[in-house]
């Protein structure tokens, strides 16, 4: 028996693409990587986004190349995920450029729990069309490690559900 619920598909309201990269945009533009983490609720091997969170410059240490979630910050997430009473289900980052793998960095200090989600949205987050076809869309594997998933199979194991809005959160901006 696993923790884990073995994610096979994931179930993405209509904003939770528009609204990361609009998050991330910023980020981009001064040359550094955003990230928005995804939380939702898992139950028959599907995920469903809910909430939407990015967080406050102060939370976060970023630079060109580099971006770093601080332990502290982990926990709060962990805290506003708990009082939602949801899970951290996958994550969203932009890379300069075409460059939609996960680098070194991601795969060796990334999260790395079983069927996290973690997508790559190319370009810094600067286009705002792109498309979950544009991104490099990953998936951690218990005893394999991160799989990109293909674009073929983007297609049937990310739903869109038109008629729904992820809540979007900002953390440390409620001070």
């Amino acid at each position: 028996m696993s923790l884990y619920e073995k994610i096979k598909h994931w179930r993405m309201p209509t904003n939770t693409l528009s609204a990361s990269l609009q998050a991330m945009a910023p980020d981009g533009l001064r040359g550094n990587e955003g990230i928005v983490m995804w939380l939702g609720r898992s139950a028959s091997n599907v995920a469903t986004i809910t909430h939407l969170v990015t967080f406050a410059e102060h939370l976060l240490r970023k630079r060109p190349d580099f971006l770093e979630i601080p332990p502290s910050t982990m926990s709060r997430l962990t805290d506003l995920a708990e009082t939602l009473e949801v899970s951290l289900i996958g994550q969203i980052h932009s890379h300069p450029g075409t460059f939609i793998d996960l680098s070194i960095p991601d795969r060796r200090y990334g999260i790395s729990a079983p069927y996290y989600l973690s997508v790559v949205a190319p370009h810094y987050a600067q286009r705002p069309d792109t498309d979950w076809r544009d991104c490099g869309v990953h998936q951690f594997i218990p005893r394999a490690g991160f799989r990109r998933v293909s674009n073929v199979e983007v297609r049937w194991r990310i739903e869109r559900l038109p008629f729904a809005n992820a809540t979007s959160i900002s953390l440390g901006e409620e001070a």
